[in-house]
């Protein structure tokens, strides 16, 4: 097959084996990504100790290419070149396609894909084992994307526990000599890590140890939702008291759904009474990892707050209305005060008078402003409230007998 496949979750390793299968089935490829003046041996999988024969897929043929050799059933690049790039074909009693592709770049591509799971003690093999058979290695040396790994000096390179760190290209560099000649090769792995998987206990999402507050005959619906990693199905129900509620009664009603991961089991309480109250109704959620618990308390609710502040709010309201009649009116509750509470002593000020009235005795409009300053003034203000007035044409002094005299007959004409 193209790749390899090491640990993982058996879900991702079924589906990748599969897809290789398929791959090899269908193209029979297999790839080898090496760098110019690099060394490489092919050699025909499953082949050893039998003739095998070689062919080129493409142009030029195998005897046109200039440094390669056929020598004991394998293909010897010593070193490789960028023509060499191509499809490579061995036969036994099958063919079998191995594709060569020589690049320029410092570190060869990842031809090849090796998974892992985090946190774990792992060992990434060189993959270069047909060639240290035949070779014996001067030095091995490993590179992480191209840059030295100092811990590098076999072809296994150990990771103790790994870290998400460590993932990435690998490249394995063997340098080995070969008739006088110093040759390297080098091949690339992707190191793929996988998250171990954990089974975990349920999660409840709702309720969170709930303290609900309740009218007394009310409805109530208490909602316990849970999810799981767990592909089994995970198991909800409530209690109360200790007394499990499974069924519908004429208490409780029950009602379940089930997702693939999410459970919720709803449990109706049709008229909440006194026995429901500050007792804990207990959602339980269970799978293989074990079970976990959530609450909800109901309690009543207290609306005695609530009425202390309709009362203020009222009380707040009167004394403002209170506030706006004192301001619209106040001079009438004052004459009103006057006018019903006990009368003040007149002139106890020491003023000889309270007020002077001056009205007009000719002209447009005289008689209204004389009735109103002799008669109606006089009239309220005197006789009512005991005001001490100055009205001119009445309280003038000797001498304005002309102005008197004039006015008191306008007044008696009226």
């Amino acid at each position: 097959m193209a790749r390899s496949w090491r640990g993982g979750p058996e879900n991702v390793l079924v589906v990748g084996l599969l897809m290789l299968l398929l791959s090899h089935v269908l193209t029979g490829e297999k790839i080898f990504n090496i760098v110019a003046g690099h060394a490489m041996l092919l050699v025909c999988p499953g082949a050893e100790g039998y003739n095998v024969t070689w062919r080129r897929e493409d142009a030029p043929p195998l005897d046109a290419l200039p440094g390669m050799e056929l020598r004991d059933n394998a293909l010897w690049f010593l070193p490789a070149r960028p023509e060499h790039s191509g499809v490579y074909v061995c036969s036994v009693e099958y063919a079998i396609k191995i594709r060569l592709n020589v690049g320029s770049q410092p570190c060869p591509e990842a031809d090849r894909d090796v998974d892992e799971r985090l946190h774990t003690h792992a060992w990434l093999n060189c993959a270069m084992g047909h060639i240290s058979r035949v070779f014996t290695p001067t030095s091995i040396t490993w590179m992480k994307e191209c840059k030295c790994v100092e811990r590098a000096d076999s072809m296994d390179l150990e990771f103790l526990q790994l870290k998400q760190t460590d993932a990435g290209n690998y490249t394995c560099v063997l340098n080995f000599t070969y008739e006088g000649n110093n040759y390297t090769s080098a091949r690339t792995t992707q190191l793929v890590l996988q998250e171990i998987y954990e089974p975990k206990k349920p999660l409840i999402k709702v309720p969170v140890n709930e303290t609900r507050v309740v009218d007394m005959g009310s409805r109530q619906d208490l909602r316990c939702e849970a999810t799981s990693d767990e592909e089994d199905v995970t198991k909800i129900w409530w209690q109360v008291n200790g007394t499990f509620i499974m069924y519908p009664d004429s208490d409780f009603n029950i009602s379940k759904v089930d997702f693939r991961k999410t459970n919720v089991n709803t449990l109706t309480i049709y008229k909440v009474q006194p026995k429901f109250l500050n007792v804990p109704f207990v959602c339980t959620a269970q799978n293989n990892m074990g079970d976990v618990k959530s609450t909800v308390v109901l309690v009543q609710a207290n609306h005695r707050h609530f009425y202390w502040l309709i009362a203020l709010v009222c009380l707040s309201g009167l004394v403002m209305v209170c506030l706006l009649l004192c301001w619209f009116f106040k001079v009438d509750l004052v004459l009103f005060y006057r006018s019903h509470c006990i009368g003040r002593p007149k002139h106890s000020d020491g003023k000889q008078y309270d007020a002077y009235v001056s009205y007009p005795c000719e002209g447009q409009g005289d008689s209204m402003a004389l009735t109103f300053a002799l008669r109606v003034l006089p009239e309220v203000l005197e006789n009512k409230h005991g005001y001490k007035l100055f009205i001119r044409g009445r309280d003038d002094n000797p001498g304005d007998d002309e102005v008197i005299s004039r006015c008191q007959r306008k007044l008696s004409m009226q």
